[in-house]
């Protein structure tokens, strides 16, 4: 989401599109079976959770695979062959950064894991399955991403809506 559309989902005023519906239905039809293949390979029960910040109620995180007993938690996403290659190779897709470091800063756990997954074409299975463990980036968390939400949620409490920054796109080599 962009900051003003994530600004209007905070409001309740966002409009979504089907195709955005279409991606979203399959994600959580199978996010269900990857949490049971998780289980499986991890050896951990977890369950999906809405967690809120200890000392901040404001921050709040939506799990979809947690174990509280053992202080992990695992983000699953579905995704493109392409992505799902990258994250195979052993990096977070950058887009995915903020919300994983997020889940850390809510519930101030030490580990967690990216399991990510793909389809089949006629999207009624699981194709591949890959789980990347993760830690969390106290850096980014301190200097970086606990401003911004503190700055974004004032925009929200206070219904100024902020002012969307346009993407910038590198330029291609020739």
């Amino acid at each position: 989401m962009s900051l003003s559309e994530l600004y209007q989902d905070k409001k309740g005023t966002l409009v979504k599109d089907n195709k955005s519906d279409f991606v979203l239905r399959l994600g959580h039809e199978f996010e269900i079976k990857a949490r049971a293949r998780f289980e499986l390979d991890t050896g951990l029960e977890v369950e999906p959770l809405n967690v809120e910040h200890a000392k901040e109620p404001w921050l709040r995180a939506s799990l979809d695979a947690c174990s509280l007993e053992q202080k992990t938690f695992a983000e699953i996403k579905y995704m493109g062959q392409k992505n799902f290659d990258l994250v195979k190779s052993g990096q977070v897709l950058e887009h995915h950064v903020p919300q994983i470091q997020h889940q850390f800063m809510v519930t101030g756990f030490a580990n967690g894991y990216y399991v990510v997954y793909t389809l089949s074409e006629d999207k009624k299975a699981i194709q591949e399955y890959f789980c990347l463990e993760v830690k969390p980036d106290h850096d980014y968390i301190i200097n970086k991403l606990y401003p911004a939400l503190k700055d974004f949620w004032q925009m929200v409490t206070s219904s100024i809506a902020p002012l969307e920054i346009p993407k910038v796109r590198k330029k291609r080599s020739k």
